[in-house]
């Protein structure tokens, strides 16, 4: 009777065994499916940072194509110099001329400011870069491990 109650109880650690091994295969394509997210959305972030430094990108050279027309017609003007006849015509030109080169002024400062925001961002997008290509070596050993657990668990 006690050599049954034995593997009664043998047997019962076994099916607690598989039991528990079952929860955990049940646990690791859940837990698959969360490593591949926050995979997926570390991806995102980096390719939305690079985006926005794209979009900087055209937007600094559209100010300075503008900032090129705008230096050709300060130089037509200081042509026409010249040409002028009367005092007028003279102070209307020297009026005009300054208020491009003032306006050439902001915009030379403004494409810096952009220049300096996309160095930046540049930066921070390295530093970030590195930051997720740990984090995605961590997720894939995460996931090799969990895949090792599911083959030893298969086998048990």
């Amino acid at each position: 009777m006690r050599a049954q109650l034995e593997l009664l109880w043998e047997l019962q650690k076994i099916d607690l065994g598989l039991k528990s091994i079952e929860e955990e295969k049940d646990r690791y394509p859940k837990e698959m499916k969360r490593l591949d997210e926050k995979q997926k959305v570390e991806k995102e972030r980096i390719d939305k940072e690079k985006e926005k430094i794209e979009s900087l990108e055209k937007t600094r050279r559209q100010k300075e194509g503008q900032l090129n027309l705008e230096q050709e017609k300060v130089k037509r003007a200081e042509a026409k110099m010249f040409d002028v006849k009367t005092n007028k015509e003279y102070q209307a030109l020297l009026s005009e001329i300054d208020a491009v080169k003032e306006a050439n002024s902001r915009m030379e400062e403004e494409i810096l400011r952009v220049m300096d925001e996309i160095d930046e961002l540049k930066r921070d997008l390295s530093k970030r870069e590195k930051d997720v290509g740990t984090t995605l070596e961590k997720i894939e050993a995460e996931r090799k491990k969990l895949q090792q657990q599911m083959a030893y668990d298969e086998k048990a």
